[in-house]
């Protein structure tokens, strides 16, 4: 309904690379299958050792987005009626079952880094909650049933920085198509600054109950820039992917920013576990400069109109204004489209322009910087 409204009132500029072919060679990370862990009951209460940050608070470190340079924009800035004019009458909440997450009220928390990286999921039955580097899960009348834990339990048997590291910046989402939940988080060496190996950890539920077994991946990205450390990573749910959206600071140790990663995971096959699931991602850079992308997510249980199309992906342009392109991957091919959706040019995408306000003025000022999630 919002992304409706705007295009009702805003009239879109289109806008991409020109002479691109609209299929691309993807960029393809490592995308490696771990097998199916223990319940995450049973991991809940074997602690696991941790070879980085243990014992210490840590506090993020702010790494710069480069800021690509994008012309004045010359579309229409219309009256939209997405501003409030007016005061609504107050609507009374209604109360419900109120309970303690993960924080220093809950019993068995330990608080290890800032800031707090929240992030929650909500099921049929369950409550997934996840706070910087432990998660825990209740049920909907309050009860703990697996208490706060470190986020690499869960790859316990793993190897490698995923089992051996507990970085935080997780991503949590419940698949509400297929009932199925989705943790990760990502996982690197070094302790002053990210050094490579650079993995995001991936744990899919084998069932509807978050309790049971996971199934688990790692995607590994080259240290080669313009590859490098995926940074605030963030993940859409969508009937034909996994898509993922992550900063990425070249080399190692990490430097500067080289771009984004724009990728989808094959969802059919790692719900069922299959050892051959792989990753496709735009080439890294492609899309570079300025800030961080979303991906779009489906919330409810009506699919989109098309699947042709793939994932949408959005972010804040300097127009002002919100720039959407759609990626589709090909797995079989190992080739990506990344475009607005109606056909153009590979790269070529949509911005439905914001009004000039002070508000937008200042975020459009602060989107330059995004807190990495470099938690030692």
């Amino acid at each position: 309904m919002f992304i409706a409204l705007l295009a009702a009132t805003c009239l879109p500029t289109f806008a991409g690379a020109q002479g691109s072919p609209p299929v691309e060679p993807a960029y393809k990370p490592t995308t490696t299958f771990h097998g199916e862990s223990p319940p995450l009951s049973e991991l809940a209460r074997n602690p696991v050792p941790v070879a980085f940050g243990k014992g210490q608070m840590v506090k993020e470190k702010m790494y710069e987005l480069f800021h690509a340079y994008e012309p004045p924009f010359q579309g229409p800035m219309l009256p939209t009626p997405l501003v409030q004019t007016a005061m609504p009458q107050p609507l009374a909440a209604v109360a419900g079952v109120s309970f303690e997450g993960p924080g220093v009220g809950l019993t068995g928390f330990s608080l290890t880094g800032a800031p707090p990286d929240m992030t929650l999921a909500v099921g049929p039955n369950h409550i997934v909650a996840w706070v910087n580097s432990q998660y825990a899960v209740f049920n909907k009348s309050g009860a703990t049933l697996v208490a706060p834990t470190n986020g690499n339990a869960l790859f316990v048997g793993v190897g490698g920085v995923c089992e051996t590291t507990n970085r935080g910046d997780p991503v949590l989402q419940y698949d509400r198509l297929a009932n199925r939940w989705i943790l990760s988080q990502f996982a690197f060496a070094g302790t002053s600054a990210p050094t490579a190996p650079y993995l995001q950890c991936f744990a899919v539920s084998t069932t509807p109950d978050p309790t049971g077994t996971w199934y688990r991946y790692s995607v590994q990205f080259s240290a080669t820039s313009p590859s490098g450390f995926n940074d605030y990573g963030k993940l859409g749910v969508w009937p034909d992917g996994y898509y993922t959206a992550y900063n990425i600071f070249g080399g190692s140790p990490a430097g500067g920013n080289t771009g984004v990663a724009l990728c989808a995971s094959d969802r059919a096959k790692m719900l069922a576990g299959d050892p051959t699931a792989t990753t496709l991602c735009a080439p890294v850079g492609f899309y570079a400069g300025g800030s961080s992308f979303l991906p779009a997510d489906l919330d409810g249980s009506t699919l989109p109109s098309t699947s042709t199309q793939g994932g949408i992906f959005m972010r804040l342009s300097t127009a002002p204004a919100l720039r959407f392109l759609k990626l589709k991957p090909d797995f079989a091919a190992g080739t990506v489209t990344i475009n607005n959706g109606f056909g153009g040019t590979s790269g070529s995408f949509i911005d439905l322009p914001l009004p000039v306000t002070t508000t937008s003025l200042q975020r459009h000022r602060r989107h330059l910087c995004s807190p990495a999630r470099n938690d030692q």
